[in-house]
Order: C-alpha cells, then structure tokens, then sequence
C-alpha cells in the first residue's frame, strides 16, 4: 500500500470516528428533549382534578343542566375550602355570556383556572354547550 492509499484510510477513519461521536452526542441530547416532564402541581392541578372530579360523578353536567349550581357547593367546599382554597365557579354559553356563578373565599390576584366544555348530560336535556372554569386561589 502506497503513502496515499493509507492516507485516504486514516481519513476514512477518521471520518467515521467524527460521525459516531456526533450520532451519539445526538442521541444523547434527544433522550433530555423526550424524557417526561414532571406534572404541575399545586393551585392549577387543584383546579383540574377538581373539574376532573365533577364531571366523573356527574355532578357538574346535572348542576350545568338543572341551573342549580348550589348542588356543587358542598362538593366544592368540601374539596377545596377545607385545606385553605377559595374557588369561583363559573358557567358560560356558547358566546361566553355568563350564566351563572358560583363562589367562595375567592382571591383574584393569586388565582389559578381550568376549564371544562359540557355537551349535554345523559341526552336528556338540550345539547346546548356550556363552558365551565372553575378558579382557585389560595
């Protein structure tokens, strides 16, 4: 083998060094970008399990449906009044005229907000859509 001939392998080598280096490097990077980031907690997933919740039983589409928003009440008071949180629940139609509203020990200035859209409630009342949010601060 001739001077240029290993050369064009020590190059070739080289080369092939450079790329697995900077495969991995990407690999390596990519695993930070996809790894889970970790679920928010505090006001603003009080705020969503308690919606979550609501709507689980069923509570919160009879209450939306019925117009009587006191049937929550005690439901909220209970999961959030308790440990210190105040809440405002609020019910909006489809062109966020408010409906309806609900409250207790509300702060505004340090509030956290979710929001659940209803369709209906067992197909037996009119599928007009509502727009729940509840707000909590602590």
């Amino acid at each position: 083998m001739d001077r240029r001939g290993q050369a064009r392998l020590v190059e070739g080598l080289a080369a092939i060094v450079i790329l697995a280096l900077g495969a991995a490097i990407a690999c390596h990077s990519a695993s930070y970008a996809l790894s889970p980031q970790p679920r928010p907690t505090g006001l603003a997933d009080r705020a969503s399990s308690t919606l979550q919740q609501l709507l689980r039983t069923g509570l919160l589409e009879e209450a939306v449906y019925t117009g009587d928003l006191q049937t929550l009440k005690g439901e909220l008071d209970g999961a959030l009044l308790r440990e210190g949180v105040g809440y405002r629940l609020e019910v909006y139609d489809s062109s966020w005229k408010l409906l309806a509203c609900l409250e207790s020990g509300f702060k505004p200035s340090a509030a956290y907000s979710a929001y659940a859209v209803v369709f209906g409630r067992d197909g037996s009342y009119p599928a007009e859509v509502r727009v729940v949010v509840l707000s909590v601060s602590g």
